[in-house]
């Protein structure tokens, strides 16, 4: 039995096509005038990105999610500061694509701040959080 493979019928596939086109329109704004409203898009977090956005917005940090970015996508990122912020939850990620998505975005220019996701759910996690991006 041969099973094909159709990467459109991944789950959130479609969310993640959709999303590059909407950044497609957005992108040259933001790296020009940096300053535009995230909420241009409905997005869908996980629990520990979102937690990582409440401290965003609180600290009124112009940052935007799931930025493409090459053939990754940052969970958050600003590209006129060349600001990057990953969330690495156990489920999602591999020490080895984390590697390679990091020599990616350090050769494209990016700052990358990692967080794990047993951090972002400690209780200093705020201050975790500020200290990281201290000068930003």
């Amino acid at each position: 039995m041969t099973v094909e493979f159709n990467i459109e019928n991944l789950p959130g596939f479609k969310y993640y096509q959709e999303i590059r086109e909407v950044y497609k329109e957005v992108l040259p704004h933001i790296k020009v005038y940096g300053g535009i409203s995230p909420y241009f898009y409905p997005w869908v977090l996980t629990p520990i990105e979102y937690y990582v956005w409440v401290h965003i917005r609180a600290n009124n940090l112009n940052l935007y999610p799931q930025v493409p970015c090459g053939k990754y996508f940052i969970d958050f990122a600003n590209p006129k500061l060349r600001l990057a912020i990953e969330v690495d939850g156990k489920d999602y990620h591999s020490e080895e694509k984390d590697r390679d998505k990091t020599e990616f975005l350090i050769k494209e220019g990016y700052r990358l701040i990692r967080f794990t996701g047993t951090q972002t759910w400690r209780r200093d996690f705020g201050e975790i959080f500020n200290q990281s991006l201290k000068g930003y």
